[in-house]
């Protein structure tokens, strides 16, 4: 979806709506003591509906990278 194109149906109608504190979307991250709210940029394709949403966050990454367990 990043790149402009659906996975799911191919169509290139997709939208992009940024990461903002503002927004109901978020993961739960520890830092240390403190917890921490990641956002996600949220795309969607306007010809099928699919909805995917993306942490771009490098800080945000790694800390899921140490913390969470990898499958």
């Amino acid at each position: 979806m990043q790149t402009g194109t659906c996975p799911k149906c191919r169509g290139t109608n997709v939208y992009r709506q940024p990461a903002d504190p503002q927004q109901i979307e978020r993961i739960t991250l520890k830092g240390g003591l403190i917890s921490k709210a990641g956002f996600p940029d949220r795309y969607v394709c306007i010809d099928c509906g699919y909805l995917e949403m993306v942490l771009a966050s490098p800080a945000d990454l790694e800390l899921i990278k140490r913390q969470w367990q990898k499958v």
